[in-house]
């Protein structure tokens, strides 16, 4: 086995060529750049590119291998080869390859092994980053002349141009459909918010939902079941983003349908939980309040799967209780024994407040979390005010509270009042 690298594959390489040859090679690299620049397809690019290399320099075969960054690895692009090829074969041009782009030298690597000779030529964009590798096969011995490395080398400069333009095309395509799928999956989730709150006798209720991106993993629901009942739900799956945004759908889809067949709450707690243990991946689960307002007897039975902490302002005594979760998360594990209910009664003017984690843990530019005080604050304040212009003044707090900091989480505010006089 036998490895030779040009280093100098410059000018000094091709001194000797005649006038008439090098007019001729550049009459081939220009009537080849056109054909190659001729498409932004990634695919047409890269077979356009190799065929004119194996078929001007009459070989048995070669192939592209394209670098990806993010793995720092070779992906087999095309492959063009008269006779078969095993796995074998392969995984041979690929190490090849891969010891081509390694070397960090954009000169010709030649190499004899088993009966053949590979070529490999790295490629390189217009900054010098690597694009991948093109690999010639030919007869053992076979070497370029000094004809044939002025036009691989010309070739390959005008081909790296062209793929690169056709993967900055395939990438804009590709990010073009994932906005508008994005866009799409953003309107399905707004539709499923309430569009408007519900009228419940004796009591004020609001409620809002603001990713963190364009579709998030909270979600909030206010459901009549019944006479003299209110589903109040309020969701928050791991992470945000598409997929936390299709875990939270579903739950609420889920009490919807729940609320049809007017189940009770024990039974949409074990149901939900159970089905999430099914559909949801390892390390995935999703945390609710689920809690019926029966507003004749100013009571809230519910369920909180890891959503904590609850509000609960009792406006005459001018204090906050802070209420844990009640069970874990749905989806954690299937549901072995079902536990009863908590419960909240709600005095004239106490507040409910169902807050996820996007608003205690934002954070200022020097890492200070906005916090329970900060949320107790603004509720004392605006408590009789609106509960619409209550979740208003607390989005307007912690806003400024984060000041130029992204919101990093979603946000989600649910507040029930109990009015004065009710």
């Amino acid at each position: 086995m036998t490895q030779r690298s040009n280093s100098s594959d410059g000018p000094e390489k091709t001194a000797g060529l005649s006038l008439e040859t090098k007019l001729w090679r550049l009459a081939q690299i220009l009537s080849a750049a056109r054909r190659i620049h001729s498409s932004l397809s990634l695919d047409d690019v890269l077979r356009s590119f190799l065929d004119t290399a194996v078929g001007e320099l009459g070989v048995v075969g070669g192939g592209i291998y394209l670098h990806d960054t993010d793995s720092d690895s070779l992906v087999n692009a095309f492959l063009r080869q008269s006779g078969e090829v095993t796995a074998q074969d392969r995984e041979r041009w690929k190490t090849l390859a891969y010891e081509a782009l390694r070397r960090n030298d954009p000169s010709v690597c030649e190499r004899d092994d088993d009966g053949a000779t590979t070529i490999s030529l790295p490629l390189r964009d217009e900054s010098s980053k690597s694009i991948g590798v093109l690999q010639i096969h030919g007869p053992r011995g076979w070497r370029l002349d000094a004809g044939d490395r002025l036009f691989l080398r010309e070739l390959s400069h005008f081909a790296s141009l062209s793929i690169r333009n056709a993967q900055y095309h395939r990438d804009s395509l590709v990010k073009a459909r994932l906005e508008r799928e994005i866009a799409v999956a953003r309107e399905i989730q707004l539709r499923t918010l309430p569009r408007e709150m519900p009228a419940v006798p004796g009591y004020d209720v609001a409620g809002i939902s603001r990713p963190a991106e364009e579709t998030g993993g909270d979600s909030f629901d206010l459901v009549p079941w019944g006479d003299g009942s209110l589903m109040t739900l309020l969701a928050d799956a791991t992470g945000h983003g598409i997929g936390p945004a299709l875990s939270v759908t579903q739950v609420r889809s889920m009490l919807r349908l729940a609320s049809r067949l007017q189940t009770g709450l024990g039974d949409v707690h074990r149901h939900l939980n159970d089905q999430l243990c099914d559909d949801l991946g390892d390390n995935r689960f999703v945390t609710a309040f689920m809690g019926l307002l029966e507003f004749k007897e100013h009571r809230v039975w519910y369920h909180a799967a890891g959503q904590a902490p609850l509000m609960h302002f009792r406006t005459t005594r001018d204090e906050f209780a802070w209420v844990g979760a009640s069970s874990l998360p749905l989806g954690f594990f299937p549901t072995t024994a079902t536990k009863d209910p908590q419960v909240i009664d709600l005095a004239p003017g106490d507040i409910l407040g169902l807050i996820t984690d996007g608003v205690f843990e934002a954070e200022s530019s020097e890492g200070e979390m906005f916090g329970k005080d900060r949320v107790a604050a603004v509720v004392r304040k605006c408590r009789l005010q609106p509960c619409a212009e209550t979740i208003q003044c607390l989005l307007d707090e912690v806003d400024r509270h984060r000041g130029t900091v992204p919101q990093a989480d979603d946000i989600t505010i649910v507040l029930l009042r109990r009015t004065q006089d009710s």
